[in-house]
């Protein structure tokens, strides 16, 4: 594997895995119409066994954070987010999409 020059992300297929998994949850319908039903049957039991981390929860982690739990394909239970400040914030997102929360300096995923 090559190491991606200049990015603390390690390698790039890591990296790509990653951002695949990211689109995955959001555009599970347009996988379905590409794809065999068994190629999309392992995709979603790939994500049964992922965690979804946002790291800051602002107004572009909430967009994906609707996304995702709009698509209903992650169990809520699996999309964390955190933030430096701002509690409040936090609790919305906990009440809103029922994800969890947790400041920074305690939050252990």
């Amino acid at each position: 594997m090559q190491q991606a020059a200049g990015h603390a992300f390690g390698t790039f297929e890591k990296r790509w895995l990653f951002l695949d998994t990211i689109s995955h949850h959001v555009t599970i319908t347009n996988v379905r119409k590409t794809r065999t039903k068994k190629r999309t049957r392992e995709r979603i039991n790939i994500i049964d066994q992922k965690k979804v981390a946002f790291i800051g929860a602002g107004s572009m982690a909430e967009g994906m954070i609707a996304g995702i739990v709009r698509s209903g394909q992650m169990p809520l239970g699996q999309i964390y987010a955190t933030n430096r400040q701002n509690q409040l914030r936090l609790n919305e997102l906990t009440k809103r999409y029922g994800i969890q929360t947790a400041a920074m300096d305690s939050f252990s995923f």
